[in-house]
C-alpha cells in the first residue's frame, strides 16, 4: 500500500498510479484535480472521493 499526502504529485506519476491500483480513495481541498481526468484509466476500478 501506498499512502502519499501533502505532496504535489507530477502527473506523470499519478497517472501510474491510478493505473496500477484497483482501488482509488481520494481526499483533498485542492481546488485543481489530483488525479488524472482520463475516464479509460478508471474502467473497473473503485473510485472513492
Amino acid at each position: 500500500m501506498l499512502l502519499l499526502s501533502g505532496k504535489d504529485i507530477e502527473n506523470s506519476l499519478s497517472r501510474e498510479l491510478v493505473r496500477n491500483s484497483e482501488i482509488i480513495i481520494t481526499a483533498t481541498t485542492s481546488v485543481s484535480p489530483v488525479i488524472p481526468d482520463d475516464t479509460d484509466l478508471y474502467k473497473n476500478k473503485l473510485v472513492v472521493g
